[in-house]
């Protein structure tokens, strides 16, 4: 029961750091849709999430960045290796510290039983603390400052991240002419209530009262209304990628021709 008690108090004292928890991710995925909707030209206060989405947005963001970390080092392994050097020698040295404790020991109460020596540790005892001291204060401005600066760049990250999942959808982005189109591709329709197409393209973003898409000519905002969403699939049957090689090489045996 002891114990049940003092694991709940624990829990307890960090308790009141869940709504900061909760508003920085929020924060992080605020930002994830501001940088999403700024590469169409949309402005975010348009299209309100709710703390859901956000707090979503931020999970698929911090997944993301951690996603892009294990990449780069899985690509540029020398980044591993500096940590795990440091983690050797520290270990190493462990190591050697215990394994010649006494020894240590030895040698240091040597030492000091000399005067000199014994004077010299005074000096420095009274000069180096105080200064360490001096030291630690000056620069608590330039630790707040790293700190904060690391507050505020996961978000930004976040923006850049939104920012770029926009830029990949518009490059994969292909046109909305079905016949013109693999099966694989597919365009998305706003439909009126009397069965016109208003728009075909991508669907940005959307509310209760409006829905934003964006094809190569740009975005454009409608009012839902009665208007619906259709998706529609390509007509053309995907090629496999032997039958692309041989479409290719016959295109280049034309050409030389």
């Amino acid at each position: 029961m002891a114990d049940g008690k003092s694991k709940e108090s624990n829990f307890l004292k960090y308790l009141p750091l869940l709504p900061l928890i909760i508003a920085y991710l929020y924060l992080i995925g605020y930002y994830y849709q501001l940088g999403y909707l700024s590469e169409y030209g949309l402005s975010n206060s348009f299209f309100p999430q709710t703390v859901q989405d956000y707090l979503l947005g931020s999970f698929v963001a911090i997944t993301a960045f951690i996603m892009h970390v294990f990449e780069t080092v899985n690509e540029k392994k020398y980044l591993m290796a500096i940590p795990a050097a440091i983690v050797f020698v520290v270990t190493l040295g462990l190591v050697a510290f215990v394994k010649f404790e006494k020894e240590v020991k030895n040698t240091v109460s040597k030492v000091k039983e000399k005067k000199t020596i014994q004077y010299l540790i005074s000096v420095f005892q009274w000069v180096a603390f105080p200064s360490i001291a001096a030291a630690l204060t000056a620069s608590i401005y330039y630790i707040g400052l790293v700190v904060l600066l690391f507050i505020v760049f996961i978000p930004y990250s976040a923006m850049l991240y939104g920012n770029k999942v926009a830029t990949d959808e518009k490059s994969g982005f292909l046109h909305c002419k079905l016949k013109e189109l693999p099966e694989d591709k597919g365009c998305t329709f706003l439909i009126d209530e009397k069965g016109n197409t208003l728009f075909g393209g991508l669907v940005v973003a959307q509310s209760t009262t409006h829905i934003a898409m964006w094809n190569k000519e740009g975005s454009e905002v409608f009012p839902k209304g009665k208007s619906k969403i259709k998706v529609r699939g390509g007509k053309l049957p995907v090629e496999k990628p032997e039958e692309q090689a041989e479409k290719k090489a016959d295109d280049n045996k034309e050409e030389a021709g």
